[in-house]
């Protein structure tokens, strides 16, 4: 089962990744990092590098 507070979700339903910061944990330096940028378009960037 997955939930998720309402507050983080867009008018589609969906998790909307501009209203979620997700943390996660960097073991080889022992740190915490928020993650939450976008740096890039699924199927579409790549093609610029052809």
């Amino acid at each position: 089962m997955v939930s998720a507070d309402e507050r983080i979700l867009g008018d589609d339903g969906n998790v909307d990744l501009t209203k979620f910061f997700p943390i996660t944990y960097d073991p080889a330096h022992y740190g915490y990092y928020r993650l939450g940028e976008k740096v890039g378009n699924a199927f579409s960037d790549g093609n610029q590098l052809k």
